[in-house]
């Protein structure tokens, strides 16, 4: 008898240890990846330590089966048996955390990790890793028989408690898993869809949208077999929101897929076009760069089956499956951890070459690393995928400031002086076209140009613009319809478009509207978003404006060469454009936390308002933006914000301290390197608004009158104007700030 609840113990201590390994493996990842620019960037900390906790529940499920599984067969035996058994999936998590937690140390402190060291060093790395395994493993096993003791058991109870918190996330973070959407088309329109899109291209540099100089012949040859949209805009200025608002048919303000480092959270990772035609029978074939476009690097899920040389066409585990759609971000960030450990055990193994495997970050494939090879790799995916197919192509010889054209024309004889220099633009263009008339060849010779759908675009226009006119050209099948259509339209329109013909039912989900609508409003407002998460857009007819989220300014201006502007009467003013600006952003943790604070923050600059910095109090306590508290038992505080680390954005704090004893003793104020000096900087201390200059990047430091007993204090930091972060900038982009401590202060 006592030899059975000998055994159930060393059982218990097994799984417990299991759990512990998983939560271990689990922080540290997340650790890492918090720490840096990465998913983590746009998401307020409550989502991110949410999905730290819901992301460990499924390792820690997998680990105590496994325990239980191994200690019960090794049962049998003996109970040390069960121990050795039970202890191993601990100890393998273990050896996992420790050595990714010795890669990120000495790659960050001593400049080097495993990847550095080539056959037959790297077998050392990896006898070293077993060798921690093995030690782990050893005292585990050990552990699991000894005697219980009262700090062990506190030990147990820690993992327990931290468990049952991962239970509760889990519960939080929980979204039913989205039913599969009917797809069937009516008619039996089962055309290949292809959309071809060449990076920041400016519709008016285009021969085939009036330019003087002959760069798309091939365009214009075919001119009168497309439907031509001369007032086209970009919704977002980078190129891996362009791509989700191509593909989602939804606004980047809408998902948070802004720029490089966003992906799709939730519902948006399984609501985009790829997945409604692959429901609908079709193969999706993605090629690009992994850098900016590509779909499951961006989690967006069930779409493409081949994505930048990976297959993803094969059936996947369904619990795993189940586990994705419900939990997206936390299968995307174990993914992105478990990626980090098999590449580098598979080089220490001999495998793969670490730096080759860091290199496809790019692209997978070497022959997806130029526009020749992108061709080839579509064409060579196209002969032999199943009909009908979606395929997406988007090329980088037009990727800007500087160009690197393989075609030299125009710009022959000639050494690029300036950014964006208009010889080089052009022969990327005329490249571009060169391009697309090879893919027609293709389709021609297999019969299929006639059952096609083409759609000919870019991401945004040139220097990142949203506001300038970029191409989109749609060859129907039969080459119907064709002519050229005034009105505006935007990237998010081109999903409904594509529904629309193929007669799929709509979506409610989808923000763009089908171009082929017989009654499309001209005077329509675009929204975009701009090079920094600071700034968003809009576009009405000829007329753009610019908000800055930070200051809260609008500016207007006018799109000198559209070429259908809208009677003034049927235009909106300013104010009426902000609204709807305000609305659009409203509930977004990216873009109104700044401009809800930004506006305020100016008002009060410019008009004494105690209730009103009462109010902004709350709002920030209420979590509009960052903020910690203090209390007396504060040692020392030091915060920052992973916000400023995309530009300058306001960011809060409060202090409070119940105590008798004043707490705060000084804020320090730090600039990135990346702004423009002189840099104005503004310090909210919710009883008067102070200016402050940066004449150089650093620090400054401004004294304070500490935080009396019994009361709170509001600090908020602003600059006057956003900026782009260096390119040496990391943690140290816009404006930081810190407390501390009193008692702390002092002994300094």
């Amino acid at each position: 008898m006592s030899s059975s609840l000998g055994t159930r113990r060393v059982l218990i201590r097994a799984a417990l240890a299991a759990v512990f390994g998983a939560l271990a493996y689990t922080a540290s990842e997340w650790l890492f990846f918090v720490t840096k620019p990465s998913m983590f960037s746009p998401l307020a900390w409550p989502d991110r330590f949410g999905i730290l906790l819901a992301s460990a529940l499924p390792l820690s499920i997998a680990a105590v089966s496994l325990a239980l599984g191994f200690g019960a067969l090794a049962a049998v035996v003996s109970r040390g048996a069960a121990a050795v058994a039970g202890s191993m999936p601990a100890a393998l998590m273990g050896g996992a955390t420790v050595f990714l937690l010795v890669e990120n140390f000495t790659k960050t402190v001593l400049g080097f990790n495993i990847g550095d060291f080539t056959s037959p060093a790297r077998y050392g790395y990896l006898a070293a890793v077993a060798l921690v395994v093995v030690v782990l493993w050893g005292c585990l096993a050990r552990a699991l028989k000894a005697p219980g003791r009262p700090l062990e058991r506190g030990i147990w109870q820690g993992v327990v408690a931290i468990g049952v918190a991962s239970l509760v996330a889990a519960g939080w973070r929980y979204q039913p898993a989205p039913e599969a959407e009917a797809t069937a088309a009516r008619s039996g329109k089962r055309y290949n869809v292809l959309l071809l899109s060449s990076d920041g291209i400016d519709a008016n540099r285009m021969s085939v949208y009036g330019y003087e100089r002959k760069t798309t012949p091939f365009l214009d040859e075919r001119r009168g077999e497309f439907l031509i949209f001369e007032n086209h805009f970009a919704n977002a200025a980078h190129t891996a929101g362009a791509n989700g608002a191509l593909l989602s048919g939804k606004l980047p303000i809408t998902t948070g897929v802004v720029g490089q480092l966003d992906v799709f959270q939730g519902k948006d990772t399984y609501q985009h076009l790829p997945g409604l035609l692959r429901q609908a029978g079709y193969y999706g074939i993605q090629v690009g760069t992994r850098e900016f476009v590509d779909a499951y690097d961006q989690n967006l899920r069930d779409g493409f089956q081949v994505a930048n040389g990976r297959s993803f066409a094969g059936a996947e585990v369904p619990l795993v499956a189940r586990y994705g759609r419900s939990f997206p971000a936390e299968r995307f960030f174990l993914e992105l951890s478990g990626g980090r450990l098999f590449d580098r055990l598979r080089h220490a193994a001999g495998l793969v070459d670490l730096h080759e495997v860091e290199a496809r970050v790019v692209d997978e494939e070497p022959m997806l690393t130029s526009d020749r090879g992108r061709i080839d790799g579509l064409l060579r995916h196209l002969a032999t995928a199943p009909r009908p197919f979606l395929a997406q192509l988007h090329l980088l010889d037009s990727h800007g400031p500087t160009l690197h054209p393989a075609r030299r024309h125009f710009s022959a004889g000639k050494r690029q002086s300036r950014p964006f220099e208009a010889n080089f633009v052009d022969d990327a263009i005329l490249g571009f076209d060169g391009y697309i008339e090879e893919v027609f060849a293709f389709l021609e010779t297999s019969g299929e140009l006639e059952s096609t759908v083409i759609v000919v675009t870019s991401d945004h226009a040139a220097s990142w613009s949203t506001i300038t006119r970029m191409p989109l050209l749609v060859r129907f099948p039969r080459a119907e319809p064709t002519g050229s259509m005034a009105v505006n339209t935007q990237t998010i329109d081109v999903a409904p478009t594509v529904i629309d013909y193929l007669g799929i039912a709509p979506r409610v989900w989808l923000e763009g509207a089908s171009i082929l609508q017989p009654f499309l409003e001209p005077d329509r407002v675009f929204l975009s978003t701009g090079k920094t998460v600071n700034q968003v857009f809009a576009v009405q007819c000829q007329n753009w404006f610019a908000l800055d989220l930070v200051t809260g300014a609008l500016q207007k201006g006018r799109i000198a060469d559209h070429t259908a502007p809208c009677p003034e009467e049927a235009l909106l003013d300013a104010d009426q454009v902000l609204e709807r600006m305000m609305v659009s952003v409203k509930g977004s943790s990216q873009f109104e936390q700044p401009l809800f604070i930004a506006q305020r923050l100016g008002a009060l600059r410019e008009q004494p308002d105690p209730a009103g910095r009462r109010r902004l109090v709350e709002d920030v306590l209420s979590g509009r933006t960052g903020f910690q508290e203090l209390d007396a038992d504060t040692v020392l505080f030091r915060a920052h914000w992973d916000g400023w680390t995309r530009g300058a954005q306001p960011v809060g704090i409060v202090v409070r301290n119940p105590g008798a004893v004043g707490i705060a003793k000084r804020i320090s104020v730090h600039s990135g390197s990346g702004a423009e000096f002189p840099l104005r900087f503004f310090l909210e201390d919710g009883e008067a608004t102070h200016e402050f200059v940066f004449t150089k990047p650093g620090r400054i430091e401004i004294e304070l009158g500490p935080v009396v007993g019994a009361s709170e204090r509001l600090f908020i930091v602003w600059a006057e104007r956003a900026w782009t972060p260096g390119p040496q900038d990391r943690r140290s982009l816009g404006i930081k700030l810190s407390i501390a401590a009193a008692a702390k202060a002092s002994r300094r």
